[in-house]
């Protein structure tokens, strides 16, 4: 029996949503799933309540709870770090992202990033050397896009989406070890950008506001473009 275009377009978006929730995230809400109320450190009466699956809820919007990962253990892509963050550092993995940057530090973060070493040259005669990865390389924190639009177009609306995991303390009644969970806050940035703008002045720059879904400004991300 042959299947309908329909039918097959169907099945390609459902292998496609599977395959990117598996890669980046978040993952689905289902419907067996209880929301939680995550204020302060969450005692469960017993472990068969621990280890039910939960949601937390954002301005309407069911969010993801990690219960037994870390973000970074959980998606094999779409990690950005703070500026200067290297392999071993375990902020990368153990420390929420929401906690403000010290404008000294960070600044210190980006004079290392392009500090200049002294004594060492390159030559293109040293031939193609193969680098491994090392565990003081510095993690992504930026990310490009290059694509083309028509240059009659009059404007483009640049939308910017992801999630930020902040951590949160559960544990069982009576037991004195609690256990890490990761709450999922959907992020959002929206930029209109005029192309005749664009083209008169070859370059721009411009820091997009980040909200949630309450329309809360998400102050710990500088989005630039």
């Amino acid at each position: 029996m042959a299947i309908s275009l329909e039918k097959s377009l169907y099945n390609r978006r459902k292998v496609m949503d599977n395959v990117k929730e598996e890669i980046i995230g978040p993952g689905q809400i289902r419907e067996h799933y209880t929301k939680l109320n995550p204020i302060g450190t969450t005692i469960f009466d017993s472990k068969d309540e621990l280890y039910k699956p939960y949601y937390w809820e954002v301005g309407g919007v069911k969010e993801e709870i990690l219960q037994r990962e870390t973000p970074t253990q959980r998606y094999v892509s779409g990690h950005l770090f703070p500026l200067g963050t290297s392999e071993n550092d375990e902020v990368a993995l153990e420390s929420p992202i929401g906690e403000e940057p010290n404008e000294v530090q960070e600044d210190d973060k980006i004079d290392n990033l392009f500090e200049r070493k002294e004594g060492l040259e390159t030559t293109e005669d040293d031939g193609e050397v193969e680098l491994f990865s090392q565990r003081n390389d510095f993690m992504p924190s930026t990310m490009g896009l290059t694509f083309c639009v028509n240059k009659d177009l009059p404007k483009l609306k640049v939308r910017i989406e992801g999630g930020t995991y902040t951590p949160h303390n559960v544990k069982v009644k009576g037991e004195s070890n609690s256990v890490q969970w990761w709450l999922r806050e959907t992020v959002e940035g929206i930029w209109h950008l005029p192309l005749s703008d664009l083209i008169n002045h070859r370059q721009m720059e411009k820091q997009v506001e980040i909200k949630n879904k309450k329309g809360e400004k998400i102050s710990h991300y500088h989005i630039q473009f």
